[in-house]
């Protein structure tokens, strides 16, 4: 199930879009559930009080007291929200600020379906792609279900002849067992390469590459193998 917040404070709009989003879960075969309010500072006491989190956050961009814009600043700077930002608006040349706070859509009201679809339906894709999990055997005992979005790295640890590595995500550090040939295997075909041999990453978390190491979103550093920079260069090119 995809998670929905909208903040729209003229409710012609919010029912509007609540109703595209229906007819996109069914073009789509998946569940959306929307929760909508009608002012920023609803919103964002109700986020700071949430139970679970959200996939997509959808804002009118001109509302009276906390607008759209600080509104998603607020969600991106002071609560680490990374997941997909959507702005609502009637005048297309403000779009131009969204961009300061990491909005990964925008929608010019009169809001027609067709431009609704076009731009969203790649955004729910992500969303599930990225809703993916990697399950574990945890060197503690049990089995673990990791959200591969939450996966900065992989390295290899020595557990004897299983085999092990330590899973860092933004939270913690997870010890499995398991040898990096399966890992990578398994992973190949998402978002993570292998750049060394102790070494799996999550090619979105990297925020640098000098040629020599790569820069990951925790500010760890890792080494990249010879053999393996020019396809890693390649990789990160072809993927942002």
């Amino acid at each position: 199930m995809i998670s929905v917040m909208m903040c729209e404070d003229e409710k012609n709009y919010r029912d509007q879009v609540k109703e595209m989003l229906v007819k996109m879960a069914f073009a789509l075969d998946i569940e959306i559930n929307t929760e909508d309010f009608a002012s920023a500072e609803e919103l964002l006491k109700a986020y700071a009080q949430r139970k679970k989190s959200y996939d997509l956050m959808i804002f009118d961009i001109e509302m009276p007291g906390c607008d759209g814009l600080q509104a998603g600043r607020i969600i991106r700077e002071q609560h680490q929200y990374e997941g997909q930002l959507v702005y609502l608006t009637s005048h297309a040349e403000l779009m131009q600020d969204s961009f300061v706070v990491g909005t990964n859509q925008y929608l010019v009201k009169p809001i027609d379906y067709l431009e609704f679809d076009t731009k969203l339906r790649p955004i729910f894709k992500k969303i599930l792609e990225d809703d993916q999990r990697l399950t574990v055997e945890l060197v503690a005992g049990g089995l673990q279900l990791i959200p591969m979005r939450e996966i900065t790295s992989i390295q290899a640890k020595t557990l004897g002849r299983k085999g092990g590595v330590v899973i860092q995500t933004k939270r913690e550090e997870i010890e499995a067992f398991g040898k990096m040939v399966d890992f990578e295997q398994r992973l190949e075909k998402r978002k993570f390469f292998r750049i060394h041999k102790q070494t799996i990453v999550n090619l979105d978390k990297i925020l640098l590459f000098d040629g020599v190491e790569a820069l990951t979103v925790d500010n760890q550093r890792h080494k990249v193998s010879r053999n393996k920079k020019k396809e890693l260069k390649d990789r990160l090119l072809h993927h942002f």
